[in-house]
């Protein structure tokens, strides 16, 4: 069984998300969230699963913004990426959003194909990105532990031994 990427859909209009998970709902696994504190539930808990969120601006109680404002001080925005999908044209709003960092901002009415499309192409790179600071991470971790080759395991009276970590993971001893 393949394993789809996963897209939160906060709105709290259900037409609009029945909408978009008839677009997304074949080649992902879609998650609905008809409010800013619930998403903010669902993010706390699968942020690290989730492969993007289409949040809505205007809702009652917590809005996309209040999502958004909890995002940037977990400091989700780096990692998780955010489409705004809202009725809302202004440029107050469209800028707002981007001092968040959003990956982009859709207007409704939407193009299906366009707004799967972005989508693709914004979970495309972000998998991408993540799989670069991990490398980079791995990278970094080579470069400790090559600085750093020998570890003191033992003094055997006046001598100390130590051993160095070679491919294979096999110990070679040195005096």
């Amino acid at each position: 069984m393949e394993n789809k990427s996963k897209i939160l859909v906060v709105d709290d209009k259900g037409i609009d998300r029945y909408m978009l998970g008839c677009i997304f709902g074949e080649e992902h696994d879609v998650l609905e969230a008809s409010g800013g504190q619930e998403a903010i539930n669902v993010i706390t808990g699968l942020s690290d699963a989730l492969s993007i969120v289409l949040l809505d601006i205007i809702m009652p109680g917590v809005d996309g913004f209040g999502v958004l404002e909890y995002m940037r001080e977990k400091q989700i925005l780096d990692t998780l990426p955010v489409i705004i999908v809202t009725d809302d044209d202004s440029e107050e709003t469209t800028v707002r959003a981007f001092e968040y960092k959003v990956a982009d901002i859709v207007i409704k009415p939407y193009e299906p194909r366009i707004i799967k499309r972005r989508v693709e192409n914004i979970i495309e790179l972000y998998t991408y990105k993540k799989k670069e600071r991990l490398s980079s991470l791995g990278n970094s971790l080579k470069m400790q532990q090559k600085n750093r080759p020998y570890k003191r395991i033992q003094q055997v009276g006046e001598k100390n031994v130590h051993f160095k970590i070679v491919q294979g993971n096999f110990p070679e001893k040195r005096a």
